[in-house]
């Protein structure tokens, strides 16, 4: 079997729909030769929870990891209302970039790290949104030597509804999903778009 080390920052027991296609490729990759390796987040400042999944991806070895971002630094489950266009949580997401996740890349990045000293990782599979995921996984392409999937379930800078406080913000993004792209040995997408 080969290692795939697999970013995803939504992982069960969280429900939400960006859940269920990394679900599904952990369930199903062993019947093909390949052993999924789990770095996410500890389940925290969700509102969406569904742990009957676990039961699905219970043979994946996950290191859980903490993140610095807006409602994961929060104690309690959000409801949807805390993510309110006028919340406070909202305008200062507006202003990171590539998402309010950045700060759970040097999490990410030890953990991936730890991982790959316990099993020999054949690839890297970083899975979007967050966007953030995509930048751990070029990172850690060039600390491990090894190729990288990314995997988009929405686009990034194209999509609908994205808006920038500042020119300069929508270039630098652009730039960063330049960036992931270009180090990408395969790019997976749900759609065309």
């Amino acid at each position: 079997m080969k290692n795939l080390l697999i970013l995803s920052y939504y992982y069960p027991p969280l429900g939400l729909s960006g859940v269920q296609r990394t679900v599904k490729f952990v369930k199903y990759l062993p019947q093909f030769g390949w052993n999924p390796i789990v770095i996410a987040p500890h389940p925290r400042g969700s509102y969406v929870y569904d742990p009957a999944l676990c039961a699905e991806v219970a043979q994946a070895p996950v290191f859980r990891t903490f993140s610095l971002d807006p409602l994961f630094l929060s104690p309690r489950k959000h409801t949807g209302a805390a993510l309110h266009k006028n919340s406070l949580a909202s305008r200062i997401n507006r202003w990171l970039l590539p998402d309010n996740k950045t700060g759970w890349i040097p999490f990410a990045l030890q953990a991936g790290l730890k991982a790959a000293k316990q099993f020999p990782i054949d690839a890297i599979y970083s899975t979007a949104p967050p966007y953030s995921s995509h930048l751990a996984g070029v990172l850690l392409k060039k600390l491990l030597g090894r190729p990288l999937v990314a995997d988009f379930r929405d686009a990034w800078t194209s999509y609908t509804w994205t808006k920038y406080p500042a020119n300069a913000m929508r270039k630098l993004d652009h730039k960063m999903e330049e960036l992931v792209l270009k180090n990408a040995n395969l790019v997976t997408a749900v759609n065309s778009e």
